[in-house]
């Protein structure tokens, strides 16, 4: 239901966001469930990087990339997820990199289509195939991009853009 309003057009409440913050928090929030399994959280964060976003829908999308971060990690060699939120021009680059299974090359093209799961022989986590989808049309609808890198057996890249915004005291 929720990717189908986004495509049809659903309005988000678009404000001024403190994108460095809203990170910074899912980074915490990731990092006690990370923990648990044995996983390192590394960030590298700009502050006060500001985007005009819905803070609901970008921390939804945020967590369904960690979410498989955390699922795909693998059992052998490190097991490291790292944030990082950097100025490209008129852009707030967030980049999210595990040392998970990865993604073979010809799955890769398609894990942001609805329904699409990449399936393994050793596979023991299940999900709808909805969350990638989900979150690329977020990313869309607020006038970004998402793009992903992997290898298998080495992990996985994903780059978001987002406009940057003036700060909220600017507006």
């Amino acid at each position: 239901l929720k990717l189908a309003k986004l495509e049809n057009g659903e309005q988000l409440s678009l404000t001024p966001l403190n994108l460095s913050d809203t990170v910074t928090h899912i980074v915490e929030e990731i990092s006690i469930i990370a923990e648990q399994k044995g996983i390192r959280v590394y960030n590298s964060i700009t502050p006060n990087m500001y985007v005009c976003g819905d803070e609901q829908h970008i921390r939804e999308a945020c967590m369904n990339i960690a979410s498989n971060s955390l699922k795909y990690m693998g059992e052998r060699g490190p097991k490291e997820i790292s944030f990082s939120l950097s100025d490209d021009d008129s852009y707030a680059l967030l980049s999210i990199q595990d040392t998970g299974v990865g993604i073979a090359s010809p799955d890769l093209e398609h894990v942001f289509e609805r329904f699409y799961r990449v399936r393994s022989p050793q596979e023991k986590e299940r999900g709808s195939g909805l969350g990638l989808a989900i979150t690329k049309s977020i990313v869309e609808s607020l006038g970004g991009n998402i793009r992903m890198e992997s290898t298998l057996g080495k992990g996985t890249a994903t780059h978001i853009r987002f406009p940057k915004s003036v700060r909220r005291s600017e507006t």
